[in-house]
């Protein structure tokens, strides 16, 4: 995985260690100027999550005991604090803020310890609430050297609302094959059929045609020819 191995202790002067090449690097930084904001990438080898974006973090606490992480190339990054991971795609409490980080890591470990369940796929990752067996996020796997699986989506249950999830999600509408095939960014009929036989979207009406997607039918459209 990315990370081989990233460790934190409680000691004064604390040290962790993260296995950050420059190829990796190097992919963060492509895959950044490609989309403007870096991606979240899922490792199993990382012990918590941590991102160098401070504006994405909220309730901000800082570091109570000198917690840093040291890279293969030897240096030591410092972790400045912790807080809550928060935007229209994103929630996720107890991200570490390490500033001069170059990745965003999501860790698996903490999503396991969180109730979650981690389903890697040969292009895609999904998270699964063990509890309600919803899905919480999904991501695809890079077509890259690297291989690398990244999230589009990750909203977890907050310690405090994790127990009424339950029997929000038994009352709740029943959503359609279509509204599914929209959220998950058009994902191909057979992917999502797989999904919905997991009951990994709860209850799902499979009855709907994705024939009518007016987006996949513009992207299965070929281009027109150019005119010199």
């Amino acid at each position: 995985m990315l990370l081989r191995r990233l460790t934190a202790s409680t000691p004064s002067g604390a040290a962790g260690s993260v296995t950050q090449s420059s190829a990796q690097s190097d992919a963060a930084t492509a895959s950044q100027s490609s989309s403007g904001t870096l991606p979240w990438i899922l490792d199993s080898g990382a012990s918590f999550h941590m991102t160098p974006d401070r504006i994405s973090l909220s309730s901000i606490t800082p570091s109570s005991l000198p917690i840093t992480v040291q890279t293969a190339g030897g240096s030591s990054l410092s972790v400045a604090g912790q807080g809550t991971l928060l935007s229209p795609s994103f929630h996720v409490p107890a991200v570490f803020y390490v500033p001069k980080l170059t990745m965003q890591l999501i860790s698996a470990g903490q999503l396991t310890n969180h109730g979650c369940r981690v389903i890697l796929e040969s292009d895609s990752c999904c998270i699964q609430d063990r509890i309600t067996g919803l899905l919480v996020g999904t991501g695809p796997r890079r077509c890259d050297s690297q291989r690398l699986w990244e999230l589009d989506w990750l909203r977890l249950p907050s310690a405090a609302s994790a127990g009424l999830v339950g029997s929000a999600a038994s009352t709740s509408s029943t959503s359609s094959f279509a509204q599914w095939h929209h959220r998950l960014g058009h994902l191909c009929g057979s992917r999502l059929s797989t999904l919905v036989h997991r009951g990994l979207l709860g209850s799902v009406s499979v009855d709907v045609s994705l024939e009518q997607c007016q987006g996949c039918r513009l992207g299965e459209t070929a281009p027109a020819s150019l005119l010199f």
